[in-house]
């Protein structure tokens, strides 16, 4: 099911905190200018990553005592703003007694490794109810996750988010909880009229298939769905899209990969056709489980999950 949480957009940013229109760190409630930062999204938007240019250099995201893949741990989630100086992650911590639960992670510069993670509690259930697969909207203000209902079932939830962090979460509608018994929310377009999730029945063995939700713009309910044409008989999921939504890649088992999960790309010529022939992205696949994530707004770093650990991919600008 999918959740929702109201903030209140009055109060202060806190202390470390990023001012989402000018990508400044907030210190002692006064907003110190980070040129660098501005100077390195201005560079950012002018570059952008052709598809058909492979992905090289894989790079384990930085370790750290809280941070990110803190050995021990699982992390099976990542989303990141497009500024790529906040992200959301799943991470499960051992013994605990706490399952899958939401942690939010900043840093001040793109060239900064990622701080240590905060524990979202607004956003997460006790006593072991699961919390996972967080997806921010690009500008910031709303964020979807799962939660688990029982072993095999979980919905969809919604927040809002204001200057203080993530409201109280509420569940989102049966338009979309009403898919399957696990609904997961995997990626939000740009213009956050898009949502897409991963759908699986207990009765046809939780095998996964893409779907996407519309709705008619940012707060609005959801008014349809569609299954992704890019599914085949075998586990789909994962989608995560270029910001022109022309490029959808996603994670597949089905035969004729590398081995256990591949991922693997679809494209189209315009948003109104539907996505042709998925291929394997070969250079991003192994004998393991190989999930995308999430894709950054340049289409020039995609972040994977193989093993419970986040590694991230790049590729030239054009």
């Amino acid at each position: 099911m999918v959740y929702a949480c109201v903030g209140d957009s009055s109060e202060p940013l806190p202390d470390g905190g990023i001012d989402a229109t000018t990508n400044d760190v907030v210190t002692n409630d006064v907003v110190a200018t980070d040129a660098a930062a501005d100077a390195q999204d201005a560079a950012d938007a002018a570059a952008t990553c052709s598809v058909t240019t492979a992905f090289g250099n894989k790079v384990t995201l930085a370790i750290g005592t809280t941070g990110v893949n803190v050995p021990g741990d699982t992390q099976s989630s990542f989303y990141a703003s497009p500024d790529q100086l906040l992200a959301y992650l799943t991470r499960t911590v051992p013994d605990s007694g706490l399952g899958k639960d939401i942690w939010s992670v900043s840093r001040t510069t793109k060239a900064a490794v990622w701080g240590n993670t905060a524990r979202a509690d607004i956003l997460n259930s006790e006593g072991g109810i699961d919390d996972f697969d967080p997806v921010l909207s690009n500008d910031e203000t709303e964020i979807f996750f799962a939660r688990s209902v029982g072993q095999n079932f979980a919905v969809v939830w919604t927040t809002l988010v204001g200057d203080a962090g993530p409201g109280v979460p509420a569940k989102v509608g049966a338009t979309v909880n009403g898919l399957g018994d696990r609904v997961e929310p995997t990626w939000l377009n740009p213009s956050s009229q898009h949502l897409y999730l991963n759908v699986a029945n207990v009765d046809a063995g939780l095998s996964y298939d893409i779907y996407r939700a519309d709705r008619a713009g940012p707060g609005d309910g959801f008014a349809s769905t569609f299954e992704a044409t890019v599914n085949g008989p075998n586990n789909d999921k994962n989608a995560v899209l270029t910001s022109d939504d022309l490029a959808m890649y996603f994670a597949s088992d089905r035969p004729g990969g590398d081995g256990g999960y591949d991922v693997y790309i679809a494209t189209r010529a315009s948003t109104s056709d539907d996505f042709g022939t998925p291929t394997p992205v070969t250079e991003l696949n192994t004998s393991g489980d190989e999930l995308p994530v999430w894709i950054s707004s340049n289409g020039c770093l995609i972040v994977l999950t193989d093993n419970n650990t986040l590694f991230s991919y790049d590729r030239t600008p054009q």
